[in-house]
């Protein structure tokens, strides 16, 4: 029978039953030179159909894959999404902190303001999905996240995405300590293994991240990683049955530092129990100092999947992990290096930290919005 070899999917967040259309439609197609496929969506919050392709497409794009292409567009894109504001309304401060943020102008932000508060206004949580401004606005739970994800939403405004399993945002410093957290797998195309390096002061300075190539590659690129920041200190999650030990071997014979507990007067130290081992009580722990220097801003977090993941840890059935279709490896992982980094000599606590935040947004800068418009 005739088939077809390409498919426009549009507004897929919408479509009733779409995982069984999307399987009737696509076992039509056959592979083929002109075969393309193109999807295009508003979003219809976390879970469904359209948000499992976005969040496959970012996935494909990190590893290189030359076939699949992901676009954004933000509504401040748009130039008919702007109103003129009447005479004697003035934006209220969180307004003009997205200004600043995102560059906007005051018509966009009036604009903005008569679409959620307006006559006909929508509320701020159906605005945000139906006219994102970041790629988690459409996607995103803002009740009940574990971390601030307001805040975490304004970090991604400002970070420019990064491709490939090893992503480096700062060379290593001579003289810096450093500290990397590893939440290790089989990498045998399911869970990904992720390693995130955490400078002294609190600097996301490097992240790699695979679920394929097998325990032992990565491992290596692990203690090349750890030995390329000045010999970093690593925090190995080693739970019965997983990887964990493969990485702690391989990092013993490089002669790599490695984050044990400290001694209990009285307990007897074994060679392996004294690793990191994740359960309930150790998870929380973990997250819960994650959450302070994270919501406190003692953290550069650099890495967009990261912040992604950061942005969607809730907590459901008292454990805490990724929720919306969303991994928690990376997070993790940076739970995992901010619990090393805390005991470094040289670590900064949170109560030493200046404000870290990629804007500083000030009370009332009229003149600077108005500025824009001229």
């Amino acid at each position: 029978a005739w088939t077809y070899q390409r498919l426009h999917a549009d507004e897929l967040a919408y479509w009733p039953n779409a995982t069984e259309m999307w399987a009737s439609i696509t076992s039509t197609m056959h592979d083929g030179p002109h075969r393309k496929t193109i999807i295009l969506s508003t979003a219809n919050g976390p879970g469904n159909l359209f948000h499992q392709k976005v969040l496959a497409a970012q996935e494909a794009v990190r590893a290189g894959d030359k076939s699949t292409r992901f676009t954004f567009f933000k509504w401040s894109d748009h130039r008919s999404y702007q109103k003129q504001p009447p005479r004697g309304w003035d934006p209220g401060q969180d307004e003009y902190d997205l200004a600043q943020l995102h560059g906007l102008t005051l018509p966009q932000l009036y604009w903005r303001h008569d679409k959620i508060h307006g006559v006909n206004g929508i509320g701020l949580n159906q605005f945000r999905r139906e006219y994102p401004l970041t790629l988690e606005d459409g996607f995103s739970v803002f009740d009940g996240s574990w971390f601030d994800a307001d805040y975490l939403n304004e970090v991604l405004a400002s970070l420019k995405p990064a491709t490939g399993e090893l992503r480096i945002y700062e060379r290593p410093y001579p003289g810096m300590t450093y500290a990397i957290g590893i939440d290790p797998s089989w990498c045998n195309g399911g869970d990904y293994a992720v390693s995130q390096v955490l400078s002294e002061d609190g600097r996301l300075v490097a992240t790699y991240s695979t679920n394929r190539g097998g325990e032992m590659l990565f491992a290596t690129k692990s203690a090349e990683l750890a030995n390329h920041y000045n010999k970093a200190r690593a925090l190995i999650e080693s739970n019965p049955g997983g990887a964990g030990p493969v990485i702690i071997r391989e990092f013993h014979k490089w002669g790599l530092p490695l984050w044990r507990e400290k001694p209990v007067p009285g307990k007897k130290r074994t060679r392996n129990h004294d690793y990191w081992t994740t359960t309930r009580g150790s998870k929380e722990q973990g997250y819960a100092h994650l959450r302070q220097v994270v919501n406190g801003d003692a953290l550069t977090l650099n890495d967009e999947p990261t912040v992604q993941e950061l942005m969607h840890i809730r907590e459901q059935s008292g454990k805490i992990e990724g929720q919306d279709g969303y991994h928690d490896d990376h997070a993790d992982a940076l739970m995992l290096a901010e619990w090393n980094r805390r005991t470094l000599p040289t670590a900064k606590l949170p109560d030493e930290f200046l404000p870290k935040r990629r804007y500083k947004a000030h009370r009332n800068p009229f003149s600077a919005i108005q500025n824009q418009n001229r």
